[in-house]
């Protein structure tokens, strides 16, 4: 409050020195007039501090932040232990029905066996070729049960559950935000706009180098091309966004580790499209033949669909885009390759590709559409608004596709790049090829030796993929390319030794053809090179 003692100063605003008072509160001296002004300034400010006030008190009566945090903190925890239980259910089916058809398998085996091996005693007739079929049918048991001892629980790198916490601000961060907002000129017109700054190599044309804004999480080591001065900064943020990703990896053996993730796949297509598979019928073998009770051209254009289902960060689509994304599908190939025809193409592309040679052929065609990013991966969404300008113009796609998972499928792949394959896989006798468990995969050496690549021919086969796949995209006009068929585990030859390597020759041929073939027409063409695990 304001008060004033009658003293011979003049006026701090008219410099009049007639009748002046001193406000105890400021200590200025103002005139009669002026010393009225200042007290009714100095009440209407006390007036805004009660509007203030009382607007506080109303909005903390009214509070739901504690509530609205309950809720979420509620359908975390529900969808949590839905993942979990999940898994766990997977797991024991999954369990139970490898073990119960190895069991069985054993049990016939020995059971057959022992009623040979007890005419043998009471009738003493066999043969060496009887011994030897005997020793086989041994080695076949022996191999089973080594096989049923060796089953463990597998621990993903990466769960799909993440722990949350509540980020309470300290002190300290208050005080930066106010001495931020002191600097800011908030008059009228005026707006101020943060931009995070993006760190160019030296010679700004090449390479980027991640923005350190990330602190607590390391990117991924990565070879972006394109990028310079003029380069739209929406479009820089976004990549360095991408380095900042989960790794999308796949580690330990083929078989079984793909169940929960084609079981959500399986469960969306039937809610969304009423996706049943036809019992008895296969498109090609292993792979069920199936029917949808609602095309989507039969569905509302304007009706959304959420993936995996409609929960918090899933990924939304109408069904105009699906269909736009359908109608977008084209098919890009190496017509230098043998065999490779429009037959062919119209059989491969049923899913009904050989194992082999056909399968080694399909390597040099690619499938592409102008469907934006969908990207799930060990339970793993990427989520995008369909409101920004992007994502028709970028594609998540490998660009480098030799598959050294080891699965009869993709034989030709290792016979043809793996010198020493015969030290790493067991020989089946018969076909002379790598011995199949699970009905597709390659059983590997125990204490096996490491592969070893011929590199020349792996060399000259990613730099002919690579050019096929950026040639497609480029003629699809796409401008942003990311790169994520390196460094996942087993497709890179984890398992066997060989990861780093290809890693290194991938990255080589992807610079290769970019230096060489500077012809293409994308305005930006980006590249981010995904490890298996932080650098």
């Amino acid at each position: 409050m304001a008060t004033g003692n009658i003293v011979a100063k003049s006026c701090f605003r008219c410099d009049k020195s007639i009748q002046t008072f001193t406000c105890n509160g400021c200590h200025q001296t103002f005139c009669l007039h002026h010393i009225d002004e200042h007290l009714k300034e100095l009440s209407q400010q006390k007036h805004n501090i009660e509007q203030k006030h009382d607007v506080l008190k109303q909005d903390l009566r009214q509070q739901t932040i504690s509530k609205t945090l309950l809720e979420k903190i509620d359908q975390w925890e529900k969808e949590s232990i839905e993942k979990i239980q999940y898994a766990a259910q997977t797991a024991r089916t999954n369990l139970q029905r490898f073990t119960g058809k190895l069991d069985n398998d054993m049990c016939d085996l020995i059971n057959k066996l022992s009623d040979e091996l007890r005419l043998t005693r009471e009738g003493s007739e066999y043969s060496e070729n009887d011994l030897h079929r005997w020793m086989k049918q041994i080695e076949e048991l022996q191999m089973k049960f080594e096989k049923l001892s060796k089953i463990e629980l597998f621990h993903e790198s990466f769960s799909s559950v993440h722990l949350i916490q509540i980020k309470i601000p300290d002190e300290r961060e208050n005080n930066k935000m106010s001495s931020r907002l002191s600097d800011i000129d908030l008059s009228e017109g005026k707006r101020t706009v943060v931009i995070m700054p993006n760190v160019l190599s030296a010679d700004n044309d090449s390479t980027i180098k991640s923005s350190q804004s990330n602190s607590r999480r390391k990117a991924y080591p990565s070879d972006l091309f394109g990028l310079n001065q003029s380069t739209d900064k929406r479009l820089v943020s976004l990549l360095e966004g991408l380095m900042y990703l989960d790794p999308m990896e796949k580690n330990g053996p083929m078989s079984g580790q793909c169940g929960p993730q084609t079981d959500q796949m399986e469960r969306f297509l039937s809610d969304a499209f009423g996706f049943k598979n036809i019992p008895g019928e296969f498109i090609v073998d292993g792979v069920k033949s199936f029917q949808l009770d609602r095309p989507p051209h039969t569905l509302n254009p304007n009706t959304e669909i959420c993936f995996p289902k409609n929960i918090a960060n899933s990924f939304t689509m109408t069904v105009k885009e699906i269909i736009d994304w359908q109608c977008s599908y084209k098919v890009y190939a190496d017509k230098t390759i043998e065999g490779m025809n429009l037959g062919f193409l119209q059989h491969a592309l049923k899913g009904k590709s050989q194992d082999g040679e056909e399968a080694f052929r399909m390597k040099y065609v690619v499938r592409i559409s102008k469907c934006p990013i969908l990207m799930e991966f060990d339970a793993k969404v990427i989520s995008r608004s369909m409101d920004e300008d992007w994502p028709n113009r970028i594609k998540l796609v490998s660009v480098t596709g030799i598959d050294f998972a080891g699965r009869k499928h993709d034989v030709n792949d290792i016979l043809h790049y793996v010198s020493n394959w015969k030290e790493v896989f067991f020989i089946d006798r018969q076909s002379d090829l790598p011995q199949i468990y699970n009905e597709r995969d390659f059983y590997r050496r125990s204490n096996a030796s490491r592969g070893v690549l011929h590199e020349e021919r792996v060399r000259n086969s990613l730099v002919r993929m690579t050019r096929l796949r950026l040639r497609a995209c480029d003629q699809e006009d796409i401008q942003i390319v990311v790169e994520t068929g390196i460094g996942l585990g087993v497709f890179a030859g984890s398992h066997i030794g060989i990861d780093s390597k290809v890693r290194a020759l991938s990255a080589e041929a992807i610079r290769t053809v970019l230096e060489q073939d500077g012809h293409f027409e994308m305005r930006t063409t980006y590249f981010i090179r995904k490890a298996s695990s932080p650098s």
